[in-house]
């Protein structure tokens, strides 16, 4: 019997890279190897060029909501302030955690769809008093691209500590972290970084660096303490292996192929890839006749997009739809969950992923009783990309 081959197009995990599998297959060395000490050496230098930090990389065991975890206890203290942006379920989590410790919350929630309004971020910061900018870049229930640039800057100029989740961003959006005033950095291997799950990744800037050093009143933490591992961080910069909890070695080693993949293709191209493949997706969705969440294009995530079922469409028979025909998409999250489904194209996706993929969504549509042009979306999928030129932006 066959084995069926699904395509993956949710928002993380992604598909991988044939040599990102090879190098996850081999044999696990010692973590206390020189081989491996040169892995992760690398894999934290590259992460600080893609990020452009002037600080240090963490890359701990875990996954987002660690990573979000671990800047809060690390950079904060009881008496914080935080102003928590919320354009979705994990901006609404940066609050439930930070609140879980003690932190004096104040959250500006957007409607559902709509992206955090510079004005009312910079009115509540005076307001409030607040120290510190808790915000996502990219909200993987909603698909709202907030504009951390415009709103870190804000922040910065107002002596604010700034924390952004880029868990999906990294790797598919520009993200510079010196220039456009970013303190911490969250983010995680699963989206497009293209690495399995596994792997919390903290980015620190120099005044964060200074922060962690001489906050005596951080949040009471263990595994979590940069502290910790900072002795860690700095001998493996030097190559030099160090010990304080055991590291997922394959997963780092796999780690440092993929940022290596990133950089041979060029982080212009990266970047300009997935802004092409976000739009064939929305331009396709649109002409079936459907409508996203984001409520503008200027706020429409590159790494994933998030749609608003017809009415008549129920989640469960037309993703299960979509499965038969070989193509797996996610269900969506928080309030609306039964109301919308989200695309991941996050990752090396290529042309085949994406008219398969808005082939499918048109076929289980249309059992569903919504009535579709077949091939519609496709054809308006496959005009964008033909104009862009599809190399070497595809594989």
């Amino acid at each position: 019997m066959m084995s069926e081959r699904k395509i993956i197009m949710v928002p993380g995990p992604v598909n991988y890279e044939p040599s990102v599998l090879r190098e996850l297959s081999t044999p696990t060395p010692s973590h206390m190897s020189l081989d491996f000490a040169k892995a992760f050496k690398k894999a934290m230098e590259k992460l600080r060029e893609l990020l452009n930090v002037d600080g240090k990389v963490f890359i701990l065991a875990g996954g987002g909501t660690l990573a979000m975890e671990v800047a809060a206890v690390n950079v904060l203290n009881r008496n914080s302030k935080a102003l928590v942006v919320s354009t979705g379920v994990f901006g609404d989590r940066f609050a439930d955690l930070l609140t879980s410790y003690g932190v004096n919350v104040v959250k500006l929630s957007c409607k559902w769809g709509e992206a955090a309004s510079l004005d009312d971020v910079k009115a509540l910061l005076e307001a409030e008093g607040c120290d510190a900018l808790f915000l996502t870049h990219v909200d993987t229930s909603t698909s709202v691209l907030n504009n951390v640039k415009e709103l870190c800057r804000v922040a910065k100029d107002m002596g604010c500590l700034t924390v952004v989740d880029g868990v999906a961003a990294t790797g598919g959006i520009e993200e510079n972290m010196a220039g456009w005033g970013i303190d911490v950095l969250v983010t995680a291997s699963q989206k497009a970084l293209g690495v399995p799950p596994g792997l919390a990744i903290i980015a620190l800037s120099d005044d964060a660096l200074q922060l962690l050093r001489s906050n005596d009143r951080r949040l009471p933490c263990y595994y979590a303490s940069l502290h910790n591992w900072l002795p860690i961080v700095e001998s493996f910069e030097q190559g030099v292996p160090a010990y304080f909890s055991t590291p997922p070695v394959n997963l780092i080693q796999a780690l440092s192929v993929s940022l290596e993949l990133i950089f041979e293709e060029g982080l212009k191209k990266v970047y300009e890839r997935h802004a092409l493949v976000g739009k064939a997706f929305r331009e396709a969705l649109k002409k079936i006749g459907l409508k996203l969440i984001p409520v503008s294009e200027e706020i429409c995530a590159p790494t994933l997009t998030a749609v608003w079922y017809p009415d008549g469409v129920v989640d469960r028979e037309f993703r299960g739809l979509l499965s038969s025909l070989g193509v797996v998409v996610a269900g969506g999250l928080g309030p609306y969950s039964e109301r919308y489904f989200r695309i991941g194209h996050m990752g090396r996706v290529g042309f085949t992923d994406i008219v398969s993929t808005i082939a499918a969504v048109e076929i289980a549509l249309s059992k569903c009783g919504f009535e579709v042009k077949l091939g519609e979306g496709v054809a308006a999928a496959q005009d964008l990309l033909l104009k862009a030129g599809l190399t070497p932006l595809f594989y």
